[in-house]
């Protein structure tokens, strides 16, 4: 049985509760809840080229990040979900790629 139109897929409940419980334990630590400015407008320009290059006919990019820390590209990343929804979004200390080919 496909559950298609269930009001919100396994998925997402998933990364939604995830990003609760993260949110709780910055918190706790002493973190505010406010994502630096940068990180805001490093998500936004990432999120416009995913859209460009899927204009182009590609399926994934790369954004190289080496030049900032792991924490900077661990908050874009999650910007980028937020905003991309089911796009595939991974990173490493090398930066952020995103992948939105479908399986067959």
């Amino acid at each position: 049985m496909n559950n298609v139109g269930v009001e919100m897929s396994i998925k997402k409940q998933l990364f939604d509760k995830a990003q609760d419980s993260l949110k709780r334990q910055r918190e706790a630590e002493g973190h505010s809840g406010d994502v630096p400015a940068e990180c805001e407008a490093l998500a936004e320009e990432y999120c416009s080229d995913v859209f460009a290059r899927a204009s182009r006919g590609e399926l994934k990019v790369s954004f190289e990040m080496q030049g900032h820390s792991m924490e900077t590209i661990k908050v874009v990343s999650i910007l980028m979900k937020e905003k991309l929804g089911d796009v595939l979004i991974s990173f490493s200390p090398r930066g952020i790629e995103a992948n939105w080919k479908m399986n067959d």
